[in-house]
């Protein structure tokens, strides 16, 4: 049963959260550190490195689509080269002009 507001309507928004957001508050560690979440670094225009990749959608040398599980990344640009990729790692280069997100 969950515990409630010194009101008596809502249950405390701790209680709300995830197991795993729960756990990473006990530990003391980024929440997107447990669980499956991508994680994008942007270096600059010029490099992105995908961790949490789960397929490339579309590539082009002015767009590359990537799968991340539960949504999709597209990086747009010029020259643009998937330069590394494992089963869970992309990195591209090239010159970015936009990235866009969707589910």
């Amino acid at each position: 049963m969950a515990r409630t507001s010194k009101r008596g309507q809502e249950p405390e928004p701790q209680e709300k959260r995830p197991l795993s957001a729960k756990l990473a508050h006990v530990l003391d560690i980024p929440t997107d550190t447990i669980g499956n979440v991508s994680h994008i670094e942007i270096a600059g225009n010029s490099r992105v490195l995908i961790e949490g990749c789960k397929g490339i959608l579309e590539y082009e040398t002015d767009h590359i689509r990537i799968s991340t599980g539960k949504m999709m990344v597209k990086f747009t640009g010029r020259n643009l080269n998937l330069c590394c990729m494992n089963c869970d790692n992309a990195e591209i280069e090239g010159f970015f002009t936009s990235i866009e997100f969707s589910l």
